[in-house]
């Protein structure tokens, strides 16, 4: 086999490997990626701080979308979510801001009611879901700073 064919083998597996690579770090495949076709649902909340544009949706933990836009509209954030159309969301469905990490990255967590069925009624494409179903994620900055008069309070020489 002479170099140029082998360098020639060698280039294409190349392309080839950074093309997967793309797909797989840029999210362009699987839930809600860049060529999977979605539906939207609108969701309103009272704090949606810290949600972000492409932030992962989940349900039962499977990733089922990312957050197409954040915009706020008389005194709520407005939250748009681009579920991908191989997943049904069950009617009655709570929608919850979740910590991803210590970091601050958030996450919709989608919570079915107990006795939904995946044959049963789901939310249709286009619904608008008021801020009774939705709930915004504990905020830690507050936890944490309510616990500062207690760590300060210890007696640490005594602790060691």
């Amino acid at each position: 086999m002479s170099l140029w064919v082998k360098l020639g083998v060698l280039t294409a597996a190349g392309i080839a490997s950074l093309a997967a690579l793309a797909i797989q770090i840029g999210q362009l495949g699987g839930a809600a990626g860049a060529f999977a076709d979605t539906y939207e649902i609108v969701a309103h909340f009272e704090d949606a701080t810290g949600v972000t544009r492409g932030d992962e949706i989940r349900l039962a933990g499977v990733r089922i979308g990312k957050v197409g836009s954040v915009s706020v509209r008389r005194g709520e954030a407005v939250v748009e979510l681009n579920i991908d159309d191989r997943y049904r969301v069950p009617e009655g469905s709570r929608f919850e801001l979740a910590w991803k990490n210590l970091l601050g990255q958030r996450y919709v967590q989608i919570v079915p009611p107990a006795n939904a069925k995946p044959e049963g009624p789901s939310v249709e494409s286009g619904a608008v879901l008021t801020s009774d179903r939705t709930r915004s994620a504990a905020d830690l900055s507050m936890l944490l700073n309510n616990t500062e008069p207690l760590v300060g309070r210890l007696d640490v020489p005594r602790l060691n």
